[in-house]
């Protein structure tokens, strides 16, 4: 009688795997937020004049988009399911992107045009506009609220304690999936004022109770936009990046450039250099101050030249070789 051997066994797979940091190329997962007619929507549109971020795709949900340059790709919602609908096609078409199979890019994006497409979009931003309307958008979809047919007399029920937590959580949902796209997410939200624990007033994205706080731990930009003067007394748009003087949220994961507080009169070119840029560059090109101030005179000239004791600060944002000093017109 032979006695055979026992079957070999397939050693069992790690559960986790260890692998080492490097440097790439990053995404850029941000939210930027401030009052009506700051210029939110203008800003996020310029990923058009960046190489890597186009194609974009630009969700518009507040019906906002006169500022919007032409020829950009936009879906409008309505309501919250449509946008769930996006996301489906974003997954699908980022799968497809990376695999190279611009056969079913190209069937995907034909279904939903209307029309046939042999030569795809490949997709690599993505612009909710804004977030702040998403989130009313989910809560008629819980509270069974449909606008097109709502007649204006008669009372909506008011969203209760349940209501309110499927919200948050949705919202919560919402932002980590399109997070983990691999592309630019960018989303745009209005600005609201609350009262803090020392009974100031606080700027801070315009979400319902924590929500406003909680979707901000998930990004790696959350960026207040605003106007303030220059050093010549110009009014410029400012995106702040830290907290500065006057009571807002922001923050940033720019590793390579800790210090930095504030960018005059932005562009996303601006956000997505600051992703590759090595630590040696930080000095030239970041936009900061020597304190919490938002004065233009807490600027200085150049990092290491004389201060006049006020600690080292940098060059306003360059472009063209040159500092950026001139105004914009305020709008979008």
């Amino acid at each position: 009688m032979t006695v055979q051997p026992p079957a070999a066994v397939s050693p069992k797979p790690p559960p986790f795997q260890i692998v080492r940091t490097e440097p790439s190329e990053k995404y850029l997962k941000m939210l930027i937020y401030g009052d009506y007619g700051a210029g939110k929507t203008t800003l996020a549109a310029t990923a058009l004049d960046v190489p890597a971020m186009t194609d974009l795709l630009f969700i518009n949900a507040e019906s906002g988009d006169l500022s919007l340059p032409r020829g950009i790709d936009k879906v409008d919602i309505k309501d919250y399911a449509t946008l769930a609908r996006v996301f489906e096609f974003l997954r699908a078409h980022t799968r497809y992107r990376d695999a190279g199979d611009t056969r079913r890019m190209a069937e995907l994006e034909s279904r939903l045009r209307g029309e046939p497409v042999s030569e795809p979009k490949i997709y690599r931003t993505v612009i909710v506009d804004s977030l702040t309307e998403v989130q009313t958008y989910l809560m008629y979809q819980l509270l069974n609220l449909d606008v097109d047919n709502w007649a204006l007399d008669v009372t909506p029920e008011s969203p209760e304690y349940k209501e309110w937590g499927q919200s948050s959580e949705m919202i919560q949902l919402l932002v980590r999936t399109f997070r983990d796209l691999p592309m630019h997410v960018i989303f745009v939200c209005s600005a609201q004022e609350v009262t803090d624990d020392k009974n100031r007033m606080l700027k801070r994205p315009n979400l319902p109770g924590k929500l406003a706080g909680k979707v901000q731990g998930f990004l790696d930009v959350v960026g207040y936009l605003d106007t303030a003067p220059d050093k010549e007394g110009n009014v410029v748009r400012r995106l702040w990046m830290q907290p500065g003087t006057r009571l807002f949220q922001a923050k940033h994961r720019f590793r390579n450039h800790p210090d930095l507080k504030f960018i005059d009169n932005p562009t996303l070119k601006d956000l997505f250099n600051l992703t590759k840029e090595s630590k040696s560059n930080a000095s030239a090109n970041a936009t900061t101050t020597s304190s919490d101030s938002d004065s233009p005179k807490a600027s200085t000239q150049a990092a290491g030249s004389g201060t006049g004791g006020r600690g080292p600060v940098r060059r306003p944002v360059q472009r063209g070789g040159r500092p950026v000093q001139s105004a914009r017109r305020v709008g979008g």
